[in-house]
């Protein structure tokens, strides 16, 4: 793939925020050229870790556990007491 890109800069833009503009521009292009492989697997690793983010995780408590809460003295804070 070959890329190459163009603009209409006015002169009245400052020369430094040009040149910082034109060099984006190179190493966009010299990024989507060279690197789409390095893209599409960083796109790839960030999809799956959204896709994990998003699942809600559901805690369910092992017998074992169960056994050990209910022959202890827990206080349950969520009930009120008076």
């Amino acid at each position: 793939m070959t890329l190459s890109s163009q603009g209409n800069i006015p002169e009245t833009l400052d020369p430094e925020y040009v040149k910082a503009m034109m060099d984006i521009s190179n190493g966009l292009c010299m990024i989507l050229e060279n690197g789409v492989e390095y893209l599409a697997t960083t796109g790839s690793i960030l999809t799956a870790l959204e896709e994990e983010m998003s699942e809600e995780v559901v805690f369910e408590p092992d017998d074992e556990l169960l056994d050990a809460v209910s022959d202890a003295k827990i206080i349950d804070f969520s009930k009120k007491v008076h």
